[in-house]
């Protein structure tokens, strides 16, 4: 409440003054994993260039840890890993990305593999919330595999560590393409022939209320 009385008050004077340029302030950012490590920095280095008053604060979690907090208004727009349907949010697309498996060095697995293949080694998961896991297992479970059977190997709950665990030989993980080109790891990208669904990226916000400048 006292974030959404600073930006009233920020929309007024902004209002009054409309010849210059008055976006200042603090923008809470509710994002999940993905977005918050590909194209979230270069979008507010961006928006910081065209205004220098902006001082940001990112959260970091899970899709729907992300939704549930801009609910609870803990965050003012949230960008998330899926398409969220609800009658009290807003959305847009933002950015598109290309899923990828990555695997240990040590796993000697071929540039390019079956689903039915990828399904047989041990994998290192985020937390349930994860977009990226639900897309995966849904896409498994609709070419007939159980992903009660899937062979978890872990669950983190950041992405750092499901890249150093890979290149530890934990497991394989499904990560965003963008992530694992720019993590610069010593692990293998391989791509799941029959599994070539791009993933969307969303911004997010609360309809109820009165967004800052």
């Amino acid at each position: 409440y006292a974030v959404e009385m600073i930006n009233a008050r920020a929309q007024a004077i902004d209002a009054l003054d409309s010849d210059s340029d008055n976006v200042k302030g603090i923008l809470e950012i509710q994002s999940s994993s993905i977005p918050s490590v590909t194209f979230l920095p270069e979008l507010l280095a961006g928006f910081r260039r065209e205004h220098s008053g902006i001082q940001y604060y990112v959260s970091s979690s899970d899709t729907q840890t992300v939704v549930d907090n801009i609910i609870e208004r803990r965050g003012e727009i949230g960008f998330v890993g899926e398409e969220i349907v609800s009658n009290a949010i807003e959305i847009v697309k933002v950015a598109t990305d290309k899923v990828v498996m990555i695997a240990p060095l040590s796993f000697d697995i071929p540039d390019k593999i079956s689903m039915s293949e990828a399904v047989t080694y041990p994998f290192i998961w985020r937390e349930t919330g994860s977009a990226t896991r639900k897309s995966f297992e849904a896409a498994a479970v609709a070419r007939g595999y159980d992903k009660e059977v899937f062979d978890v190997a872990a669950l983190f709950n950041d992405m750092d560590s499901i890249i150093r665990a890979v290149e530890a030989g934990l497991g394989v993980a499904i990560i965003s393409e963008r992530v694992a080109q720019s993590a610069g790891g010593q692990f293998k990208i391989v791509e799941i022939e029959d599994y070539n669904e791009d993933r969307s990226f969303y911004m997010i916000n609360l309809r109820s209320i009165s967004l800052s400048p």
